[in-house]
């Protein structure tokens, strides 16, 4: 009985911990847009791809990087960043991704980089995959390997943290939440916090008093 408990309460214990580590991190947003929308379709393939484009600009400190590339169980991708001939950021993103872009994480940099060269890889990928831009004159468009003009730039989106915890949103948060019902204010994310903490508490209590 003891034993049992014991891990019931740690088990409540190490969940409010993570909880609150998660919190203490700093949400990400977009620092920079590179292609404007609407999109349009580059093209289309289910083969590798390897596709660059140039005029980049990376700004400093940023965690992820996401382009307009779409899968329904996506294939690994790599993502590369140059400047001046050198790999100024790096990244990759392991397969089964589903949606109509896809966001690589890469080391953040403690300075921006200009004129960057940016290339995604696919080396093995046996699904549809679709590659989402804006179009533009043939000097500036994305290219392939063979050094194939696309019909534009592909979408790239840069992502960074802003440097402020969850914690400190958590009003900001509570006000959007209030927000479009019938009754509406900060206080209706304060009342469904409450209600979620009492049934949980409820909860933990009764797989207390059921343990033997």
């Amino acid at each position: 009985m003891i034993a049992a408990r014991t891990a019931l309460a740690l088990s409540v214990a190490t969940m409010l911990v993570l909880i609150a580590v998660t919190l203490t991190r700093s949400p990400v947003r977009v620092v920079r847009v590179g292609e404007p929308r609407p999109l349009k379709t580059l093209g289309s393939t289910t083969g590798p791809i390897s596709v660059c484009q140039e005029g980049e600009t990376l700004p400093a400190k940023v965690s992820a990087i996401r382009a307009g590339l779409e899968g329904s169980l996506g294939p690994p991708v790599l993502l590369r960043a140059f400047a001046g001939g050198r790999i100024v950021a790096e990244g990759s993103r392991s397969g089964n991704w589903t949606d109509d872009t896809v966001t690589i994480p890469v080391k953040p940099l403690s300075a921006g980089a200009h004129s960057v060269k940016l290339c995604l890889y696919v080396r093995h990928n046996d699904e549809l995959l679709q590659l989402y831009g804006a179009a533009s004159g043939s000097h500036l468009a994305a290219y392939s390997a063979g050094g194939q003009r696309l019909p534009g730039r592909f979408s790239v989106e840069y992502l960074a943290s802003d440097g402020n915890s969850w914690w400190s949103r958590v009003v900001s948060v509570a006000r959007h939440v209030g927000i479009g019902h019938a009754f509406a204010g900060t206080w209706v994310a304060l009342l469904l916090a409450m209600l979620v903490a009492a049934l949980a508490s409820l909860l933990v209590g009764l797989a207390w008093k059921e343990l033997p």
